[in-house]
């Protein structure tokens, strides 16, 4: 079953907390799913395909430069009656595969050093992926560099600090700021975030703040305030005909009423998107040694149609990259780009979690109950209650109040509530946070 949990996080910086109103609205499920989420990974092939026959398994290393021109090329070798694929792969890459064929890419591709691992958010298959690429490459290089869309630039530093073991997983969520940036249930995300014990990896947020995508989005990239702009890439900005036709094509179908119905505002919010975090990579990466990599996890829809890979490209002079895309059912189409790797992955669940379909609203320093869990221990909450505590740790904000409830800490939990001018406690057992 999917999670769903819902937060508004709105955020208060008073400490006095007036009481929540029978008439404040309980409002619909906030979305954290940025707009490629619901766009589909697909490739159609629009030249001939060209097959090239060798007596020589030697030779193939000949091929790549024409395979660079021409990637629907196949090649065959003797007493083969279909093309294998795999074996483009191990020239360059391209190839449709299975998960447990990434080992395999990995050794045949050593000098690659700079990964794109695409995600659907609430994929457990796909950060399932990611974690095994990040532990595979941090045996093979000196360092593994992990690079995340969904914290910004500014939060690198908390990410850092929990990478070097400086501070405890509590004060990574709060200080990074996980669920005011981003929402999504920790558990997707916790087993990458663990790979820090590896003792070769570092963590950094490449994004830009959300209220800035989110203005121009709105207003457009004109009305942006000047300390905004200078957060984003310089110019020149990477142009391409088929990026904008395809923002276009995805947002007339799916997200007109969502930001105004101006085409144009969110086409130059998602390059601003792009540019920036390919920007930021593009820093990154010229700072990294030859002997260590950098990984890049983000939305599988920032790697696709000349999107974040191509923008890094061009500012770092590297076109020697690789995007991992995955797919869950149906035949997988070879890709025409040789850089690409499709891998084909079963999906699983996370297991329903005791805080699901919890809502609360933050309202001028306070964190109000606006609907409860339908089961569980948390069932006992109703609308207006004011969460006051969590272990005796004060809650003030509800992305503080989700990590308290998300940490998979041992023992019980003791949420201390404020209704009608009461203090009541909801004791959690530990048996009832299994699955943390």
């Amino acid at each position: 079953m999917r999670i769903r949990f819902f937060l508004l996080l709105f955020a208060g910086f008073g400490m006095a907390a007036p009481p929540l109103s029978a008439d404040d609205p309980v409002p619909v499920q906030p979305s954290h799913l940025h707009p490629y989420n619901a766009v589909s990974s697909f490739y159609k092939r629009n030249r001939g395909e060209y097959i090239l026959q060798t007596e020589d398994t030697e030779t193939w290393t000949l091929f790549q430069k024409y395979l660079a021109v021409a990637p629907s090329t196949t090649l065959l070798l003797p007493g083969d009656t279909e093309p294998d694929f795999r074996r483009r792969a191990e020239i360059g890459g391209g190839t449709a595969m299975n998960a447990t064929e990434l080992k395999q890419l990995l050794d045949a591709n050593p000098s690659v050093r700079i990964f794109f691992a695409g995600e659907t958010h609430n994929s457990v298959a796909d950060h399932s992926m990611q974690e095994q690429l990040i532990r595979d490459l941090s045996s093979r290089f000196a360092k593994v560099h992990v690079a995340f869309e969904m914290f910004p630039v500014f939060a690198s530093d908390a990410l850092s600090a929990w990478a070097s073991g400086k501070i405890s997983e509590r004060e990574f969520l709060n200080q990074s700021g996980y669920y005011d940036s981003w929402g999504f249930d920790y558990r997707y995300y916790r087993k990458i975030f663990l790979t820090a014990k590896l003792g070769n990896i570092s963590f950094y947020g490449i994004n830009i703040p959300r209220r800035i995508s989110s203005g121009i989005a709105r207003q457009g990239l004109s009305a942006l305030p000047q300390q905004d702009k200078e957060l984003l890439a310089p110019a020149p900005w990477y142009a391409n005909s088929e990026y904008e036709q395809h923002l276009q094509s995805f947002f007339s179908g799916m997200m007109g009423s969502h930001h105004g119905g101006n085409t144009a505002f969110f086409i130059q919010a998602q390059s601003a998107w792009d540019e920036t975090m390919a920007w930021n990579l593009a820093k990154l990466y010229r700072e990294i040694p030859a002997d260590e990599v950098l990984v890049v996890i983000a939305g599988a829809g920032h790697f696709q149609k000349h999107a974040i890979p191509d923008r890094f490209a061009a500012r770092a002079g590297e076109n020697e990259y690789r995007v991992i895309e995955t797919r869950r059912e149906g035949p997988l189409d070879d890709p025409e780009d040789l850089r690409v790797w499709k891998i084909q992955l079963t999906e699983t669940s996370l297991p329903e979690a005791y805080y699901s379909g919890l809502s609360v609203r933050g309202k001028e320093g306070a964190v109000f109950v606006l609907q409860a869990p339908p089961k569980g221990p948390l069932a006992a909450l109703k609308h207006g209650d004011l969460v006051v505590s969590v272990n005796a740790n004060a809650i003030r904000e509800p992305s503080r109040l989700m990590t308290e409830l998300s940490l998979p800490e041992g023992g019980d939990l003791e949420i201390l509530i404020e209704r009608n001018g009461e203090k009541q406690s909801i004791i959690i057992t530990e048996t009832e946070r299994t699955g943390l």
